[in-house]
């Protein structure tokens, strides 16, 4: 819980996430971040309370990125507006998920280095509970092995393409067409032997 006022952290939390966006988040500098969030060093100490640079820096970034897929991603997850057969809404679910990361590249790497820092479980249990509840209702006409194969698969290849644009492997926007192709081949698979392909 942030030692400073509620609207000092959000200014703070807001700099960051604009500085990610312009700057990309290797190149944040906390000066940068006290500038435009017109505070000191010793109030984002204050706010963020790390023992060293290397932790505040972490711990802002993650606040972040938290605040901004919150906001920019979670808050704005609905059901599919119709009644579509599952791998059609999953798609559509799955555009919702990366469409804004496509959108905001840097916003992406940044998640994908707080995901795997410290408190990353948290961004996890975060995505989980917006998504997954979405995700079960979609798949929930398949028998209950079908479903839970489809939804961890999916998450498989969610976390694959995560170390793959980590690692430079590919762009950001490499997430949904892979999402995508995933989801068309499990219909194929179940379609073509009434069942999922092991």
């Amino acid at each position: 819980m942030p030692a400073v006022d509620p609207e000092v952290a959000g200014r703070i939390t807001q700099a960051v996430i604009d500085l990610i966006e312009s700057e990309g988040v290797d190149d944040i500098q906390l000066g940068d971040v006290a500038r435009r969030a017109r505070v000191s060093l010793s109030t984002i100490y204050k706010a963020f309370a790390p023992a060293d640079r290397a932790g505040l820096r972490a711990a802002l970034v993650f606040a972040a990125v938290e605040e901004w897929m919150s906001v920019n991603v979670y808050s704005r997850l609905t059901n599919p507006p119709y009644d579509d057969p599952w791998p059609d809404a999953l798609v559509w679910l799955y555009r919702q998920l990366f469409e804004p990361w496509e959108a905001n590249p840097n916003l992406a790497a940044a998640f994908i280095q707080a995901r795997i820092g410290v408190r990353g479980a948290r961004l996890e249990v975060q995505g989980q509970d917006a998504a997954e509840p979405i995700a079960r209702r979609i798949v929930n006409g398949l028998e209950p092995a079908q479903r839970d194969a489809v939804l961890l698969m999916l998450d498989h290849v969610v976390h694959s393409m995560f170390f793959r644009v980590a690692t430079g492997q590919v762009p950001v926007a490499a997430i949904r067409p892979a999402m995508e192709d995933t989801i068309r081949r499990l219909a194929a698979g179940r379609t073509a032997r009434g069942r999922l392909r092991a």
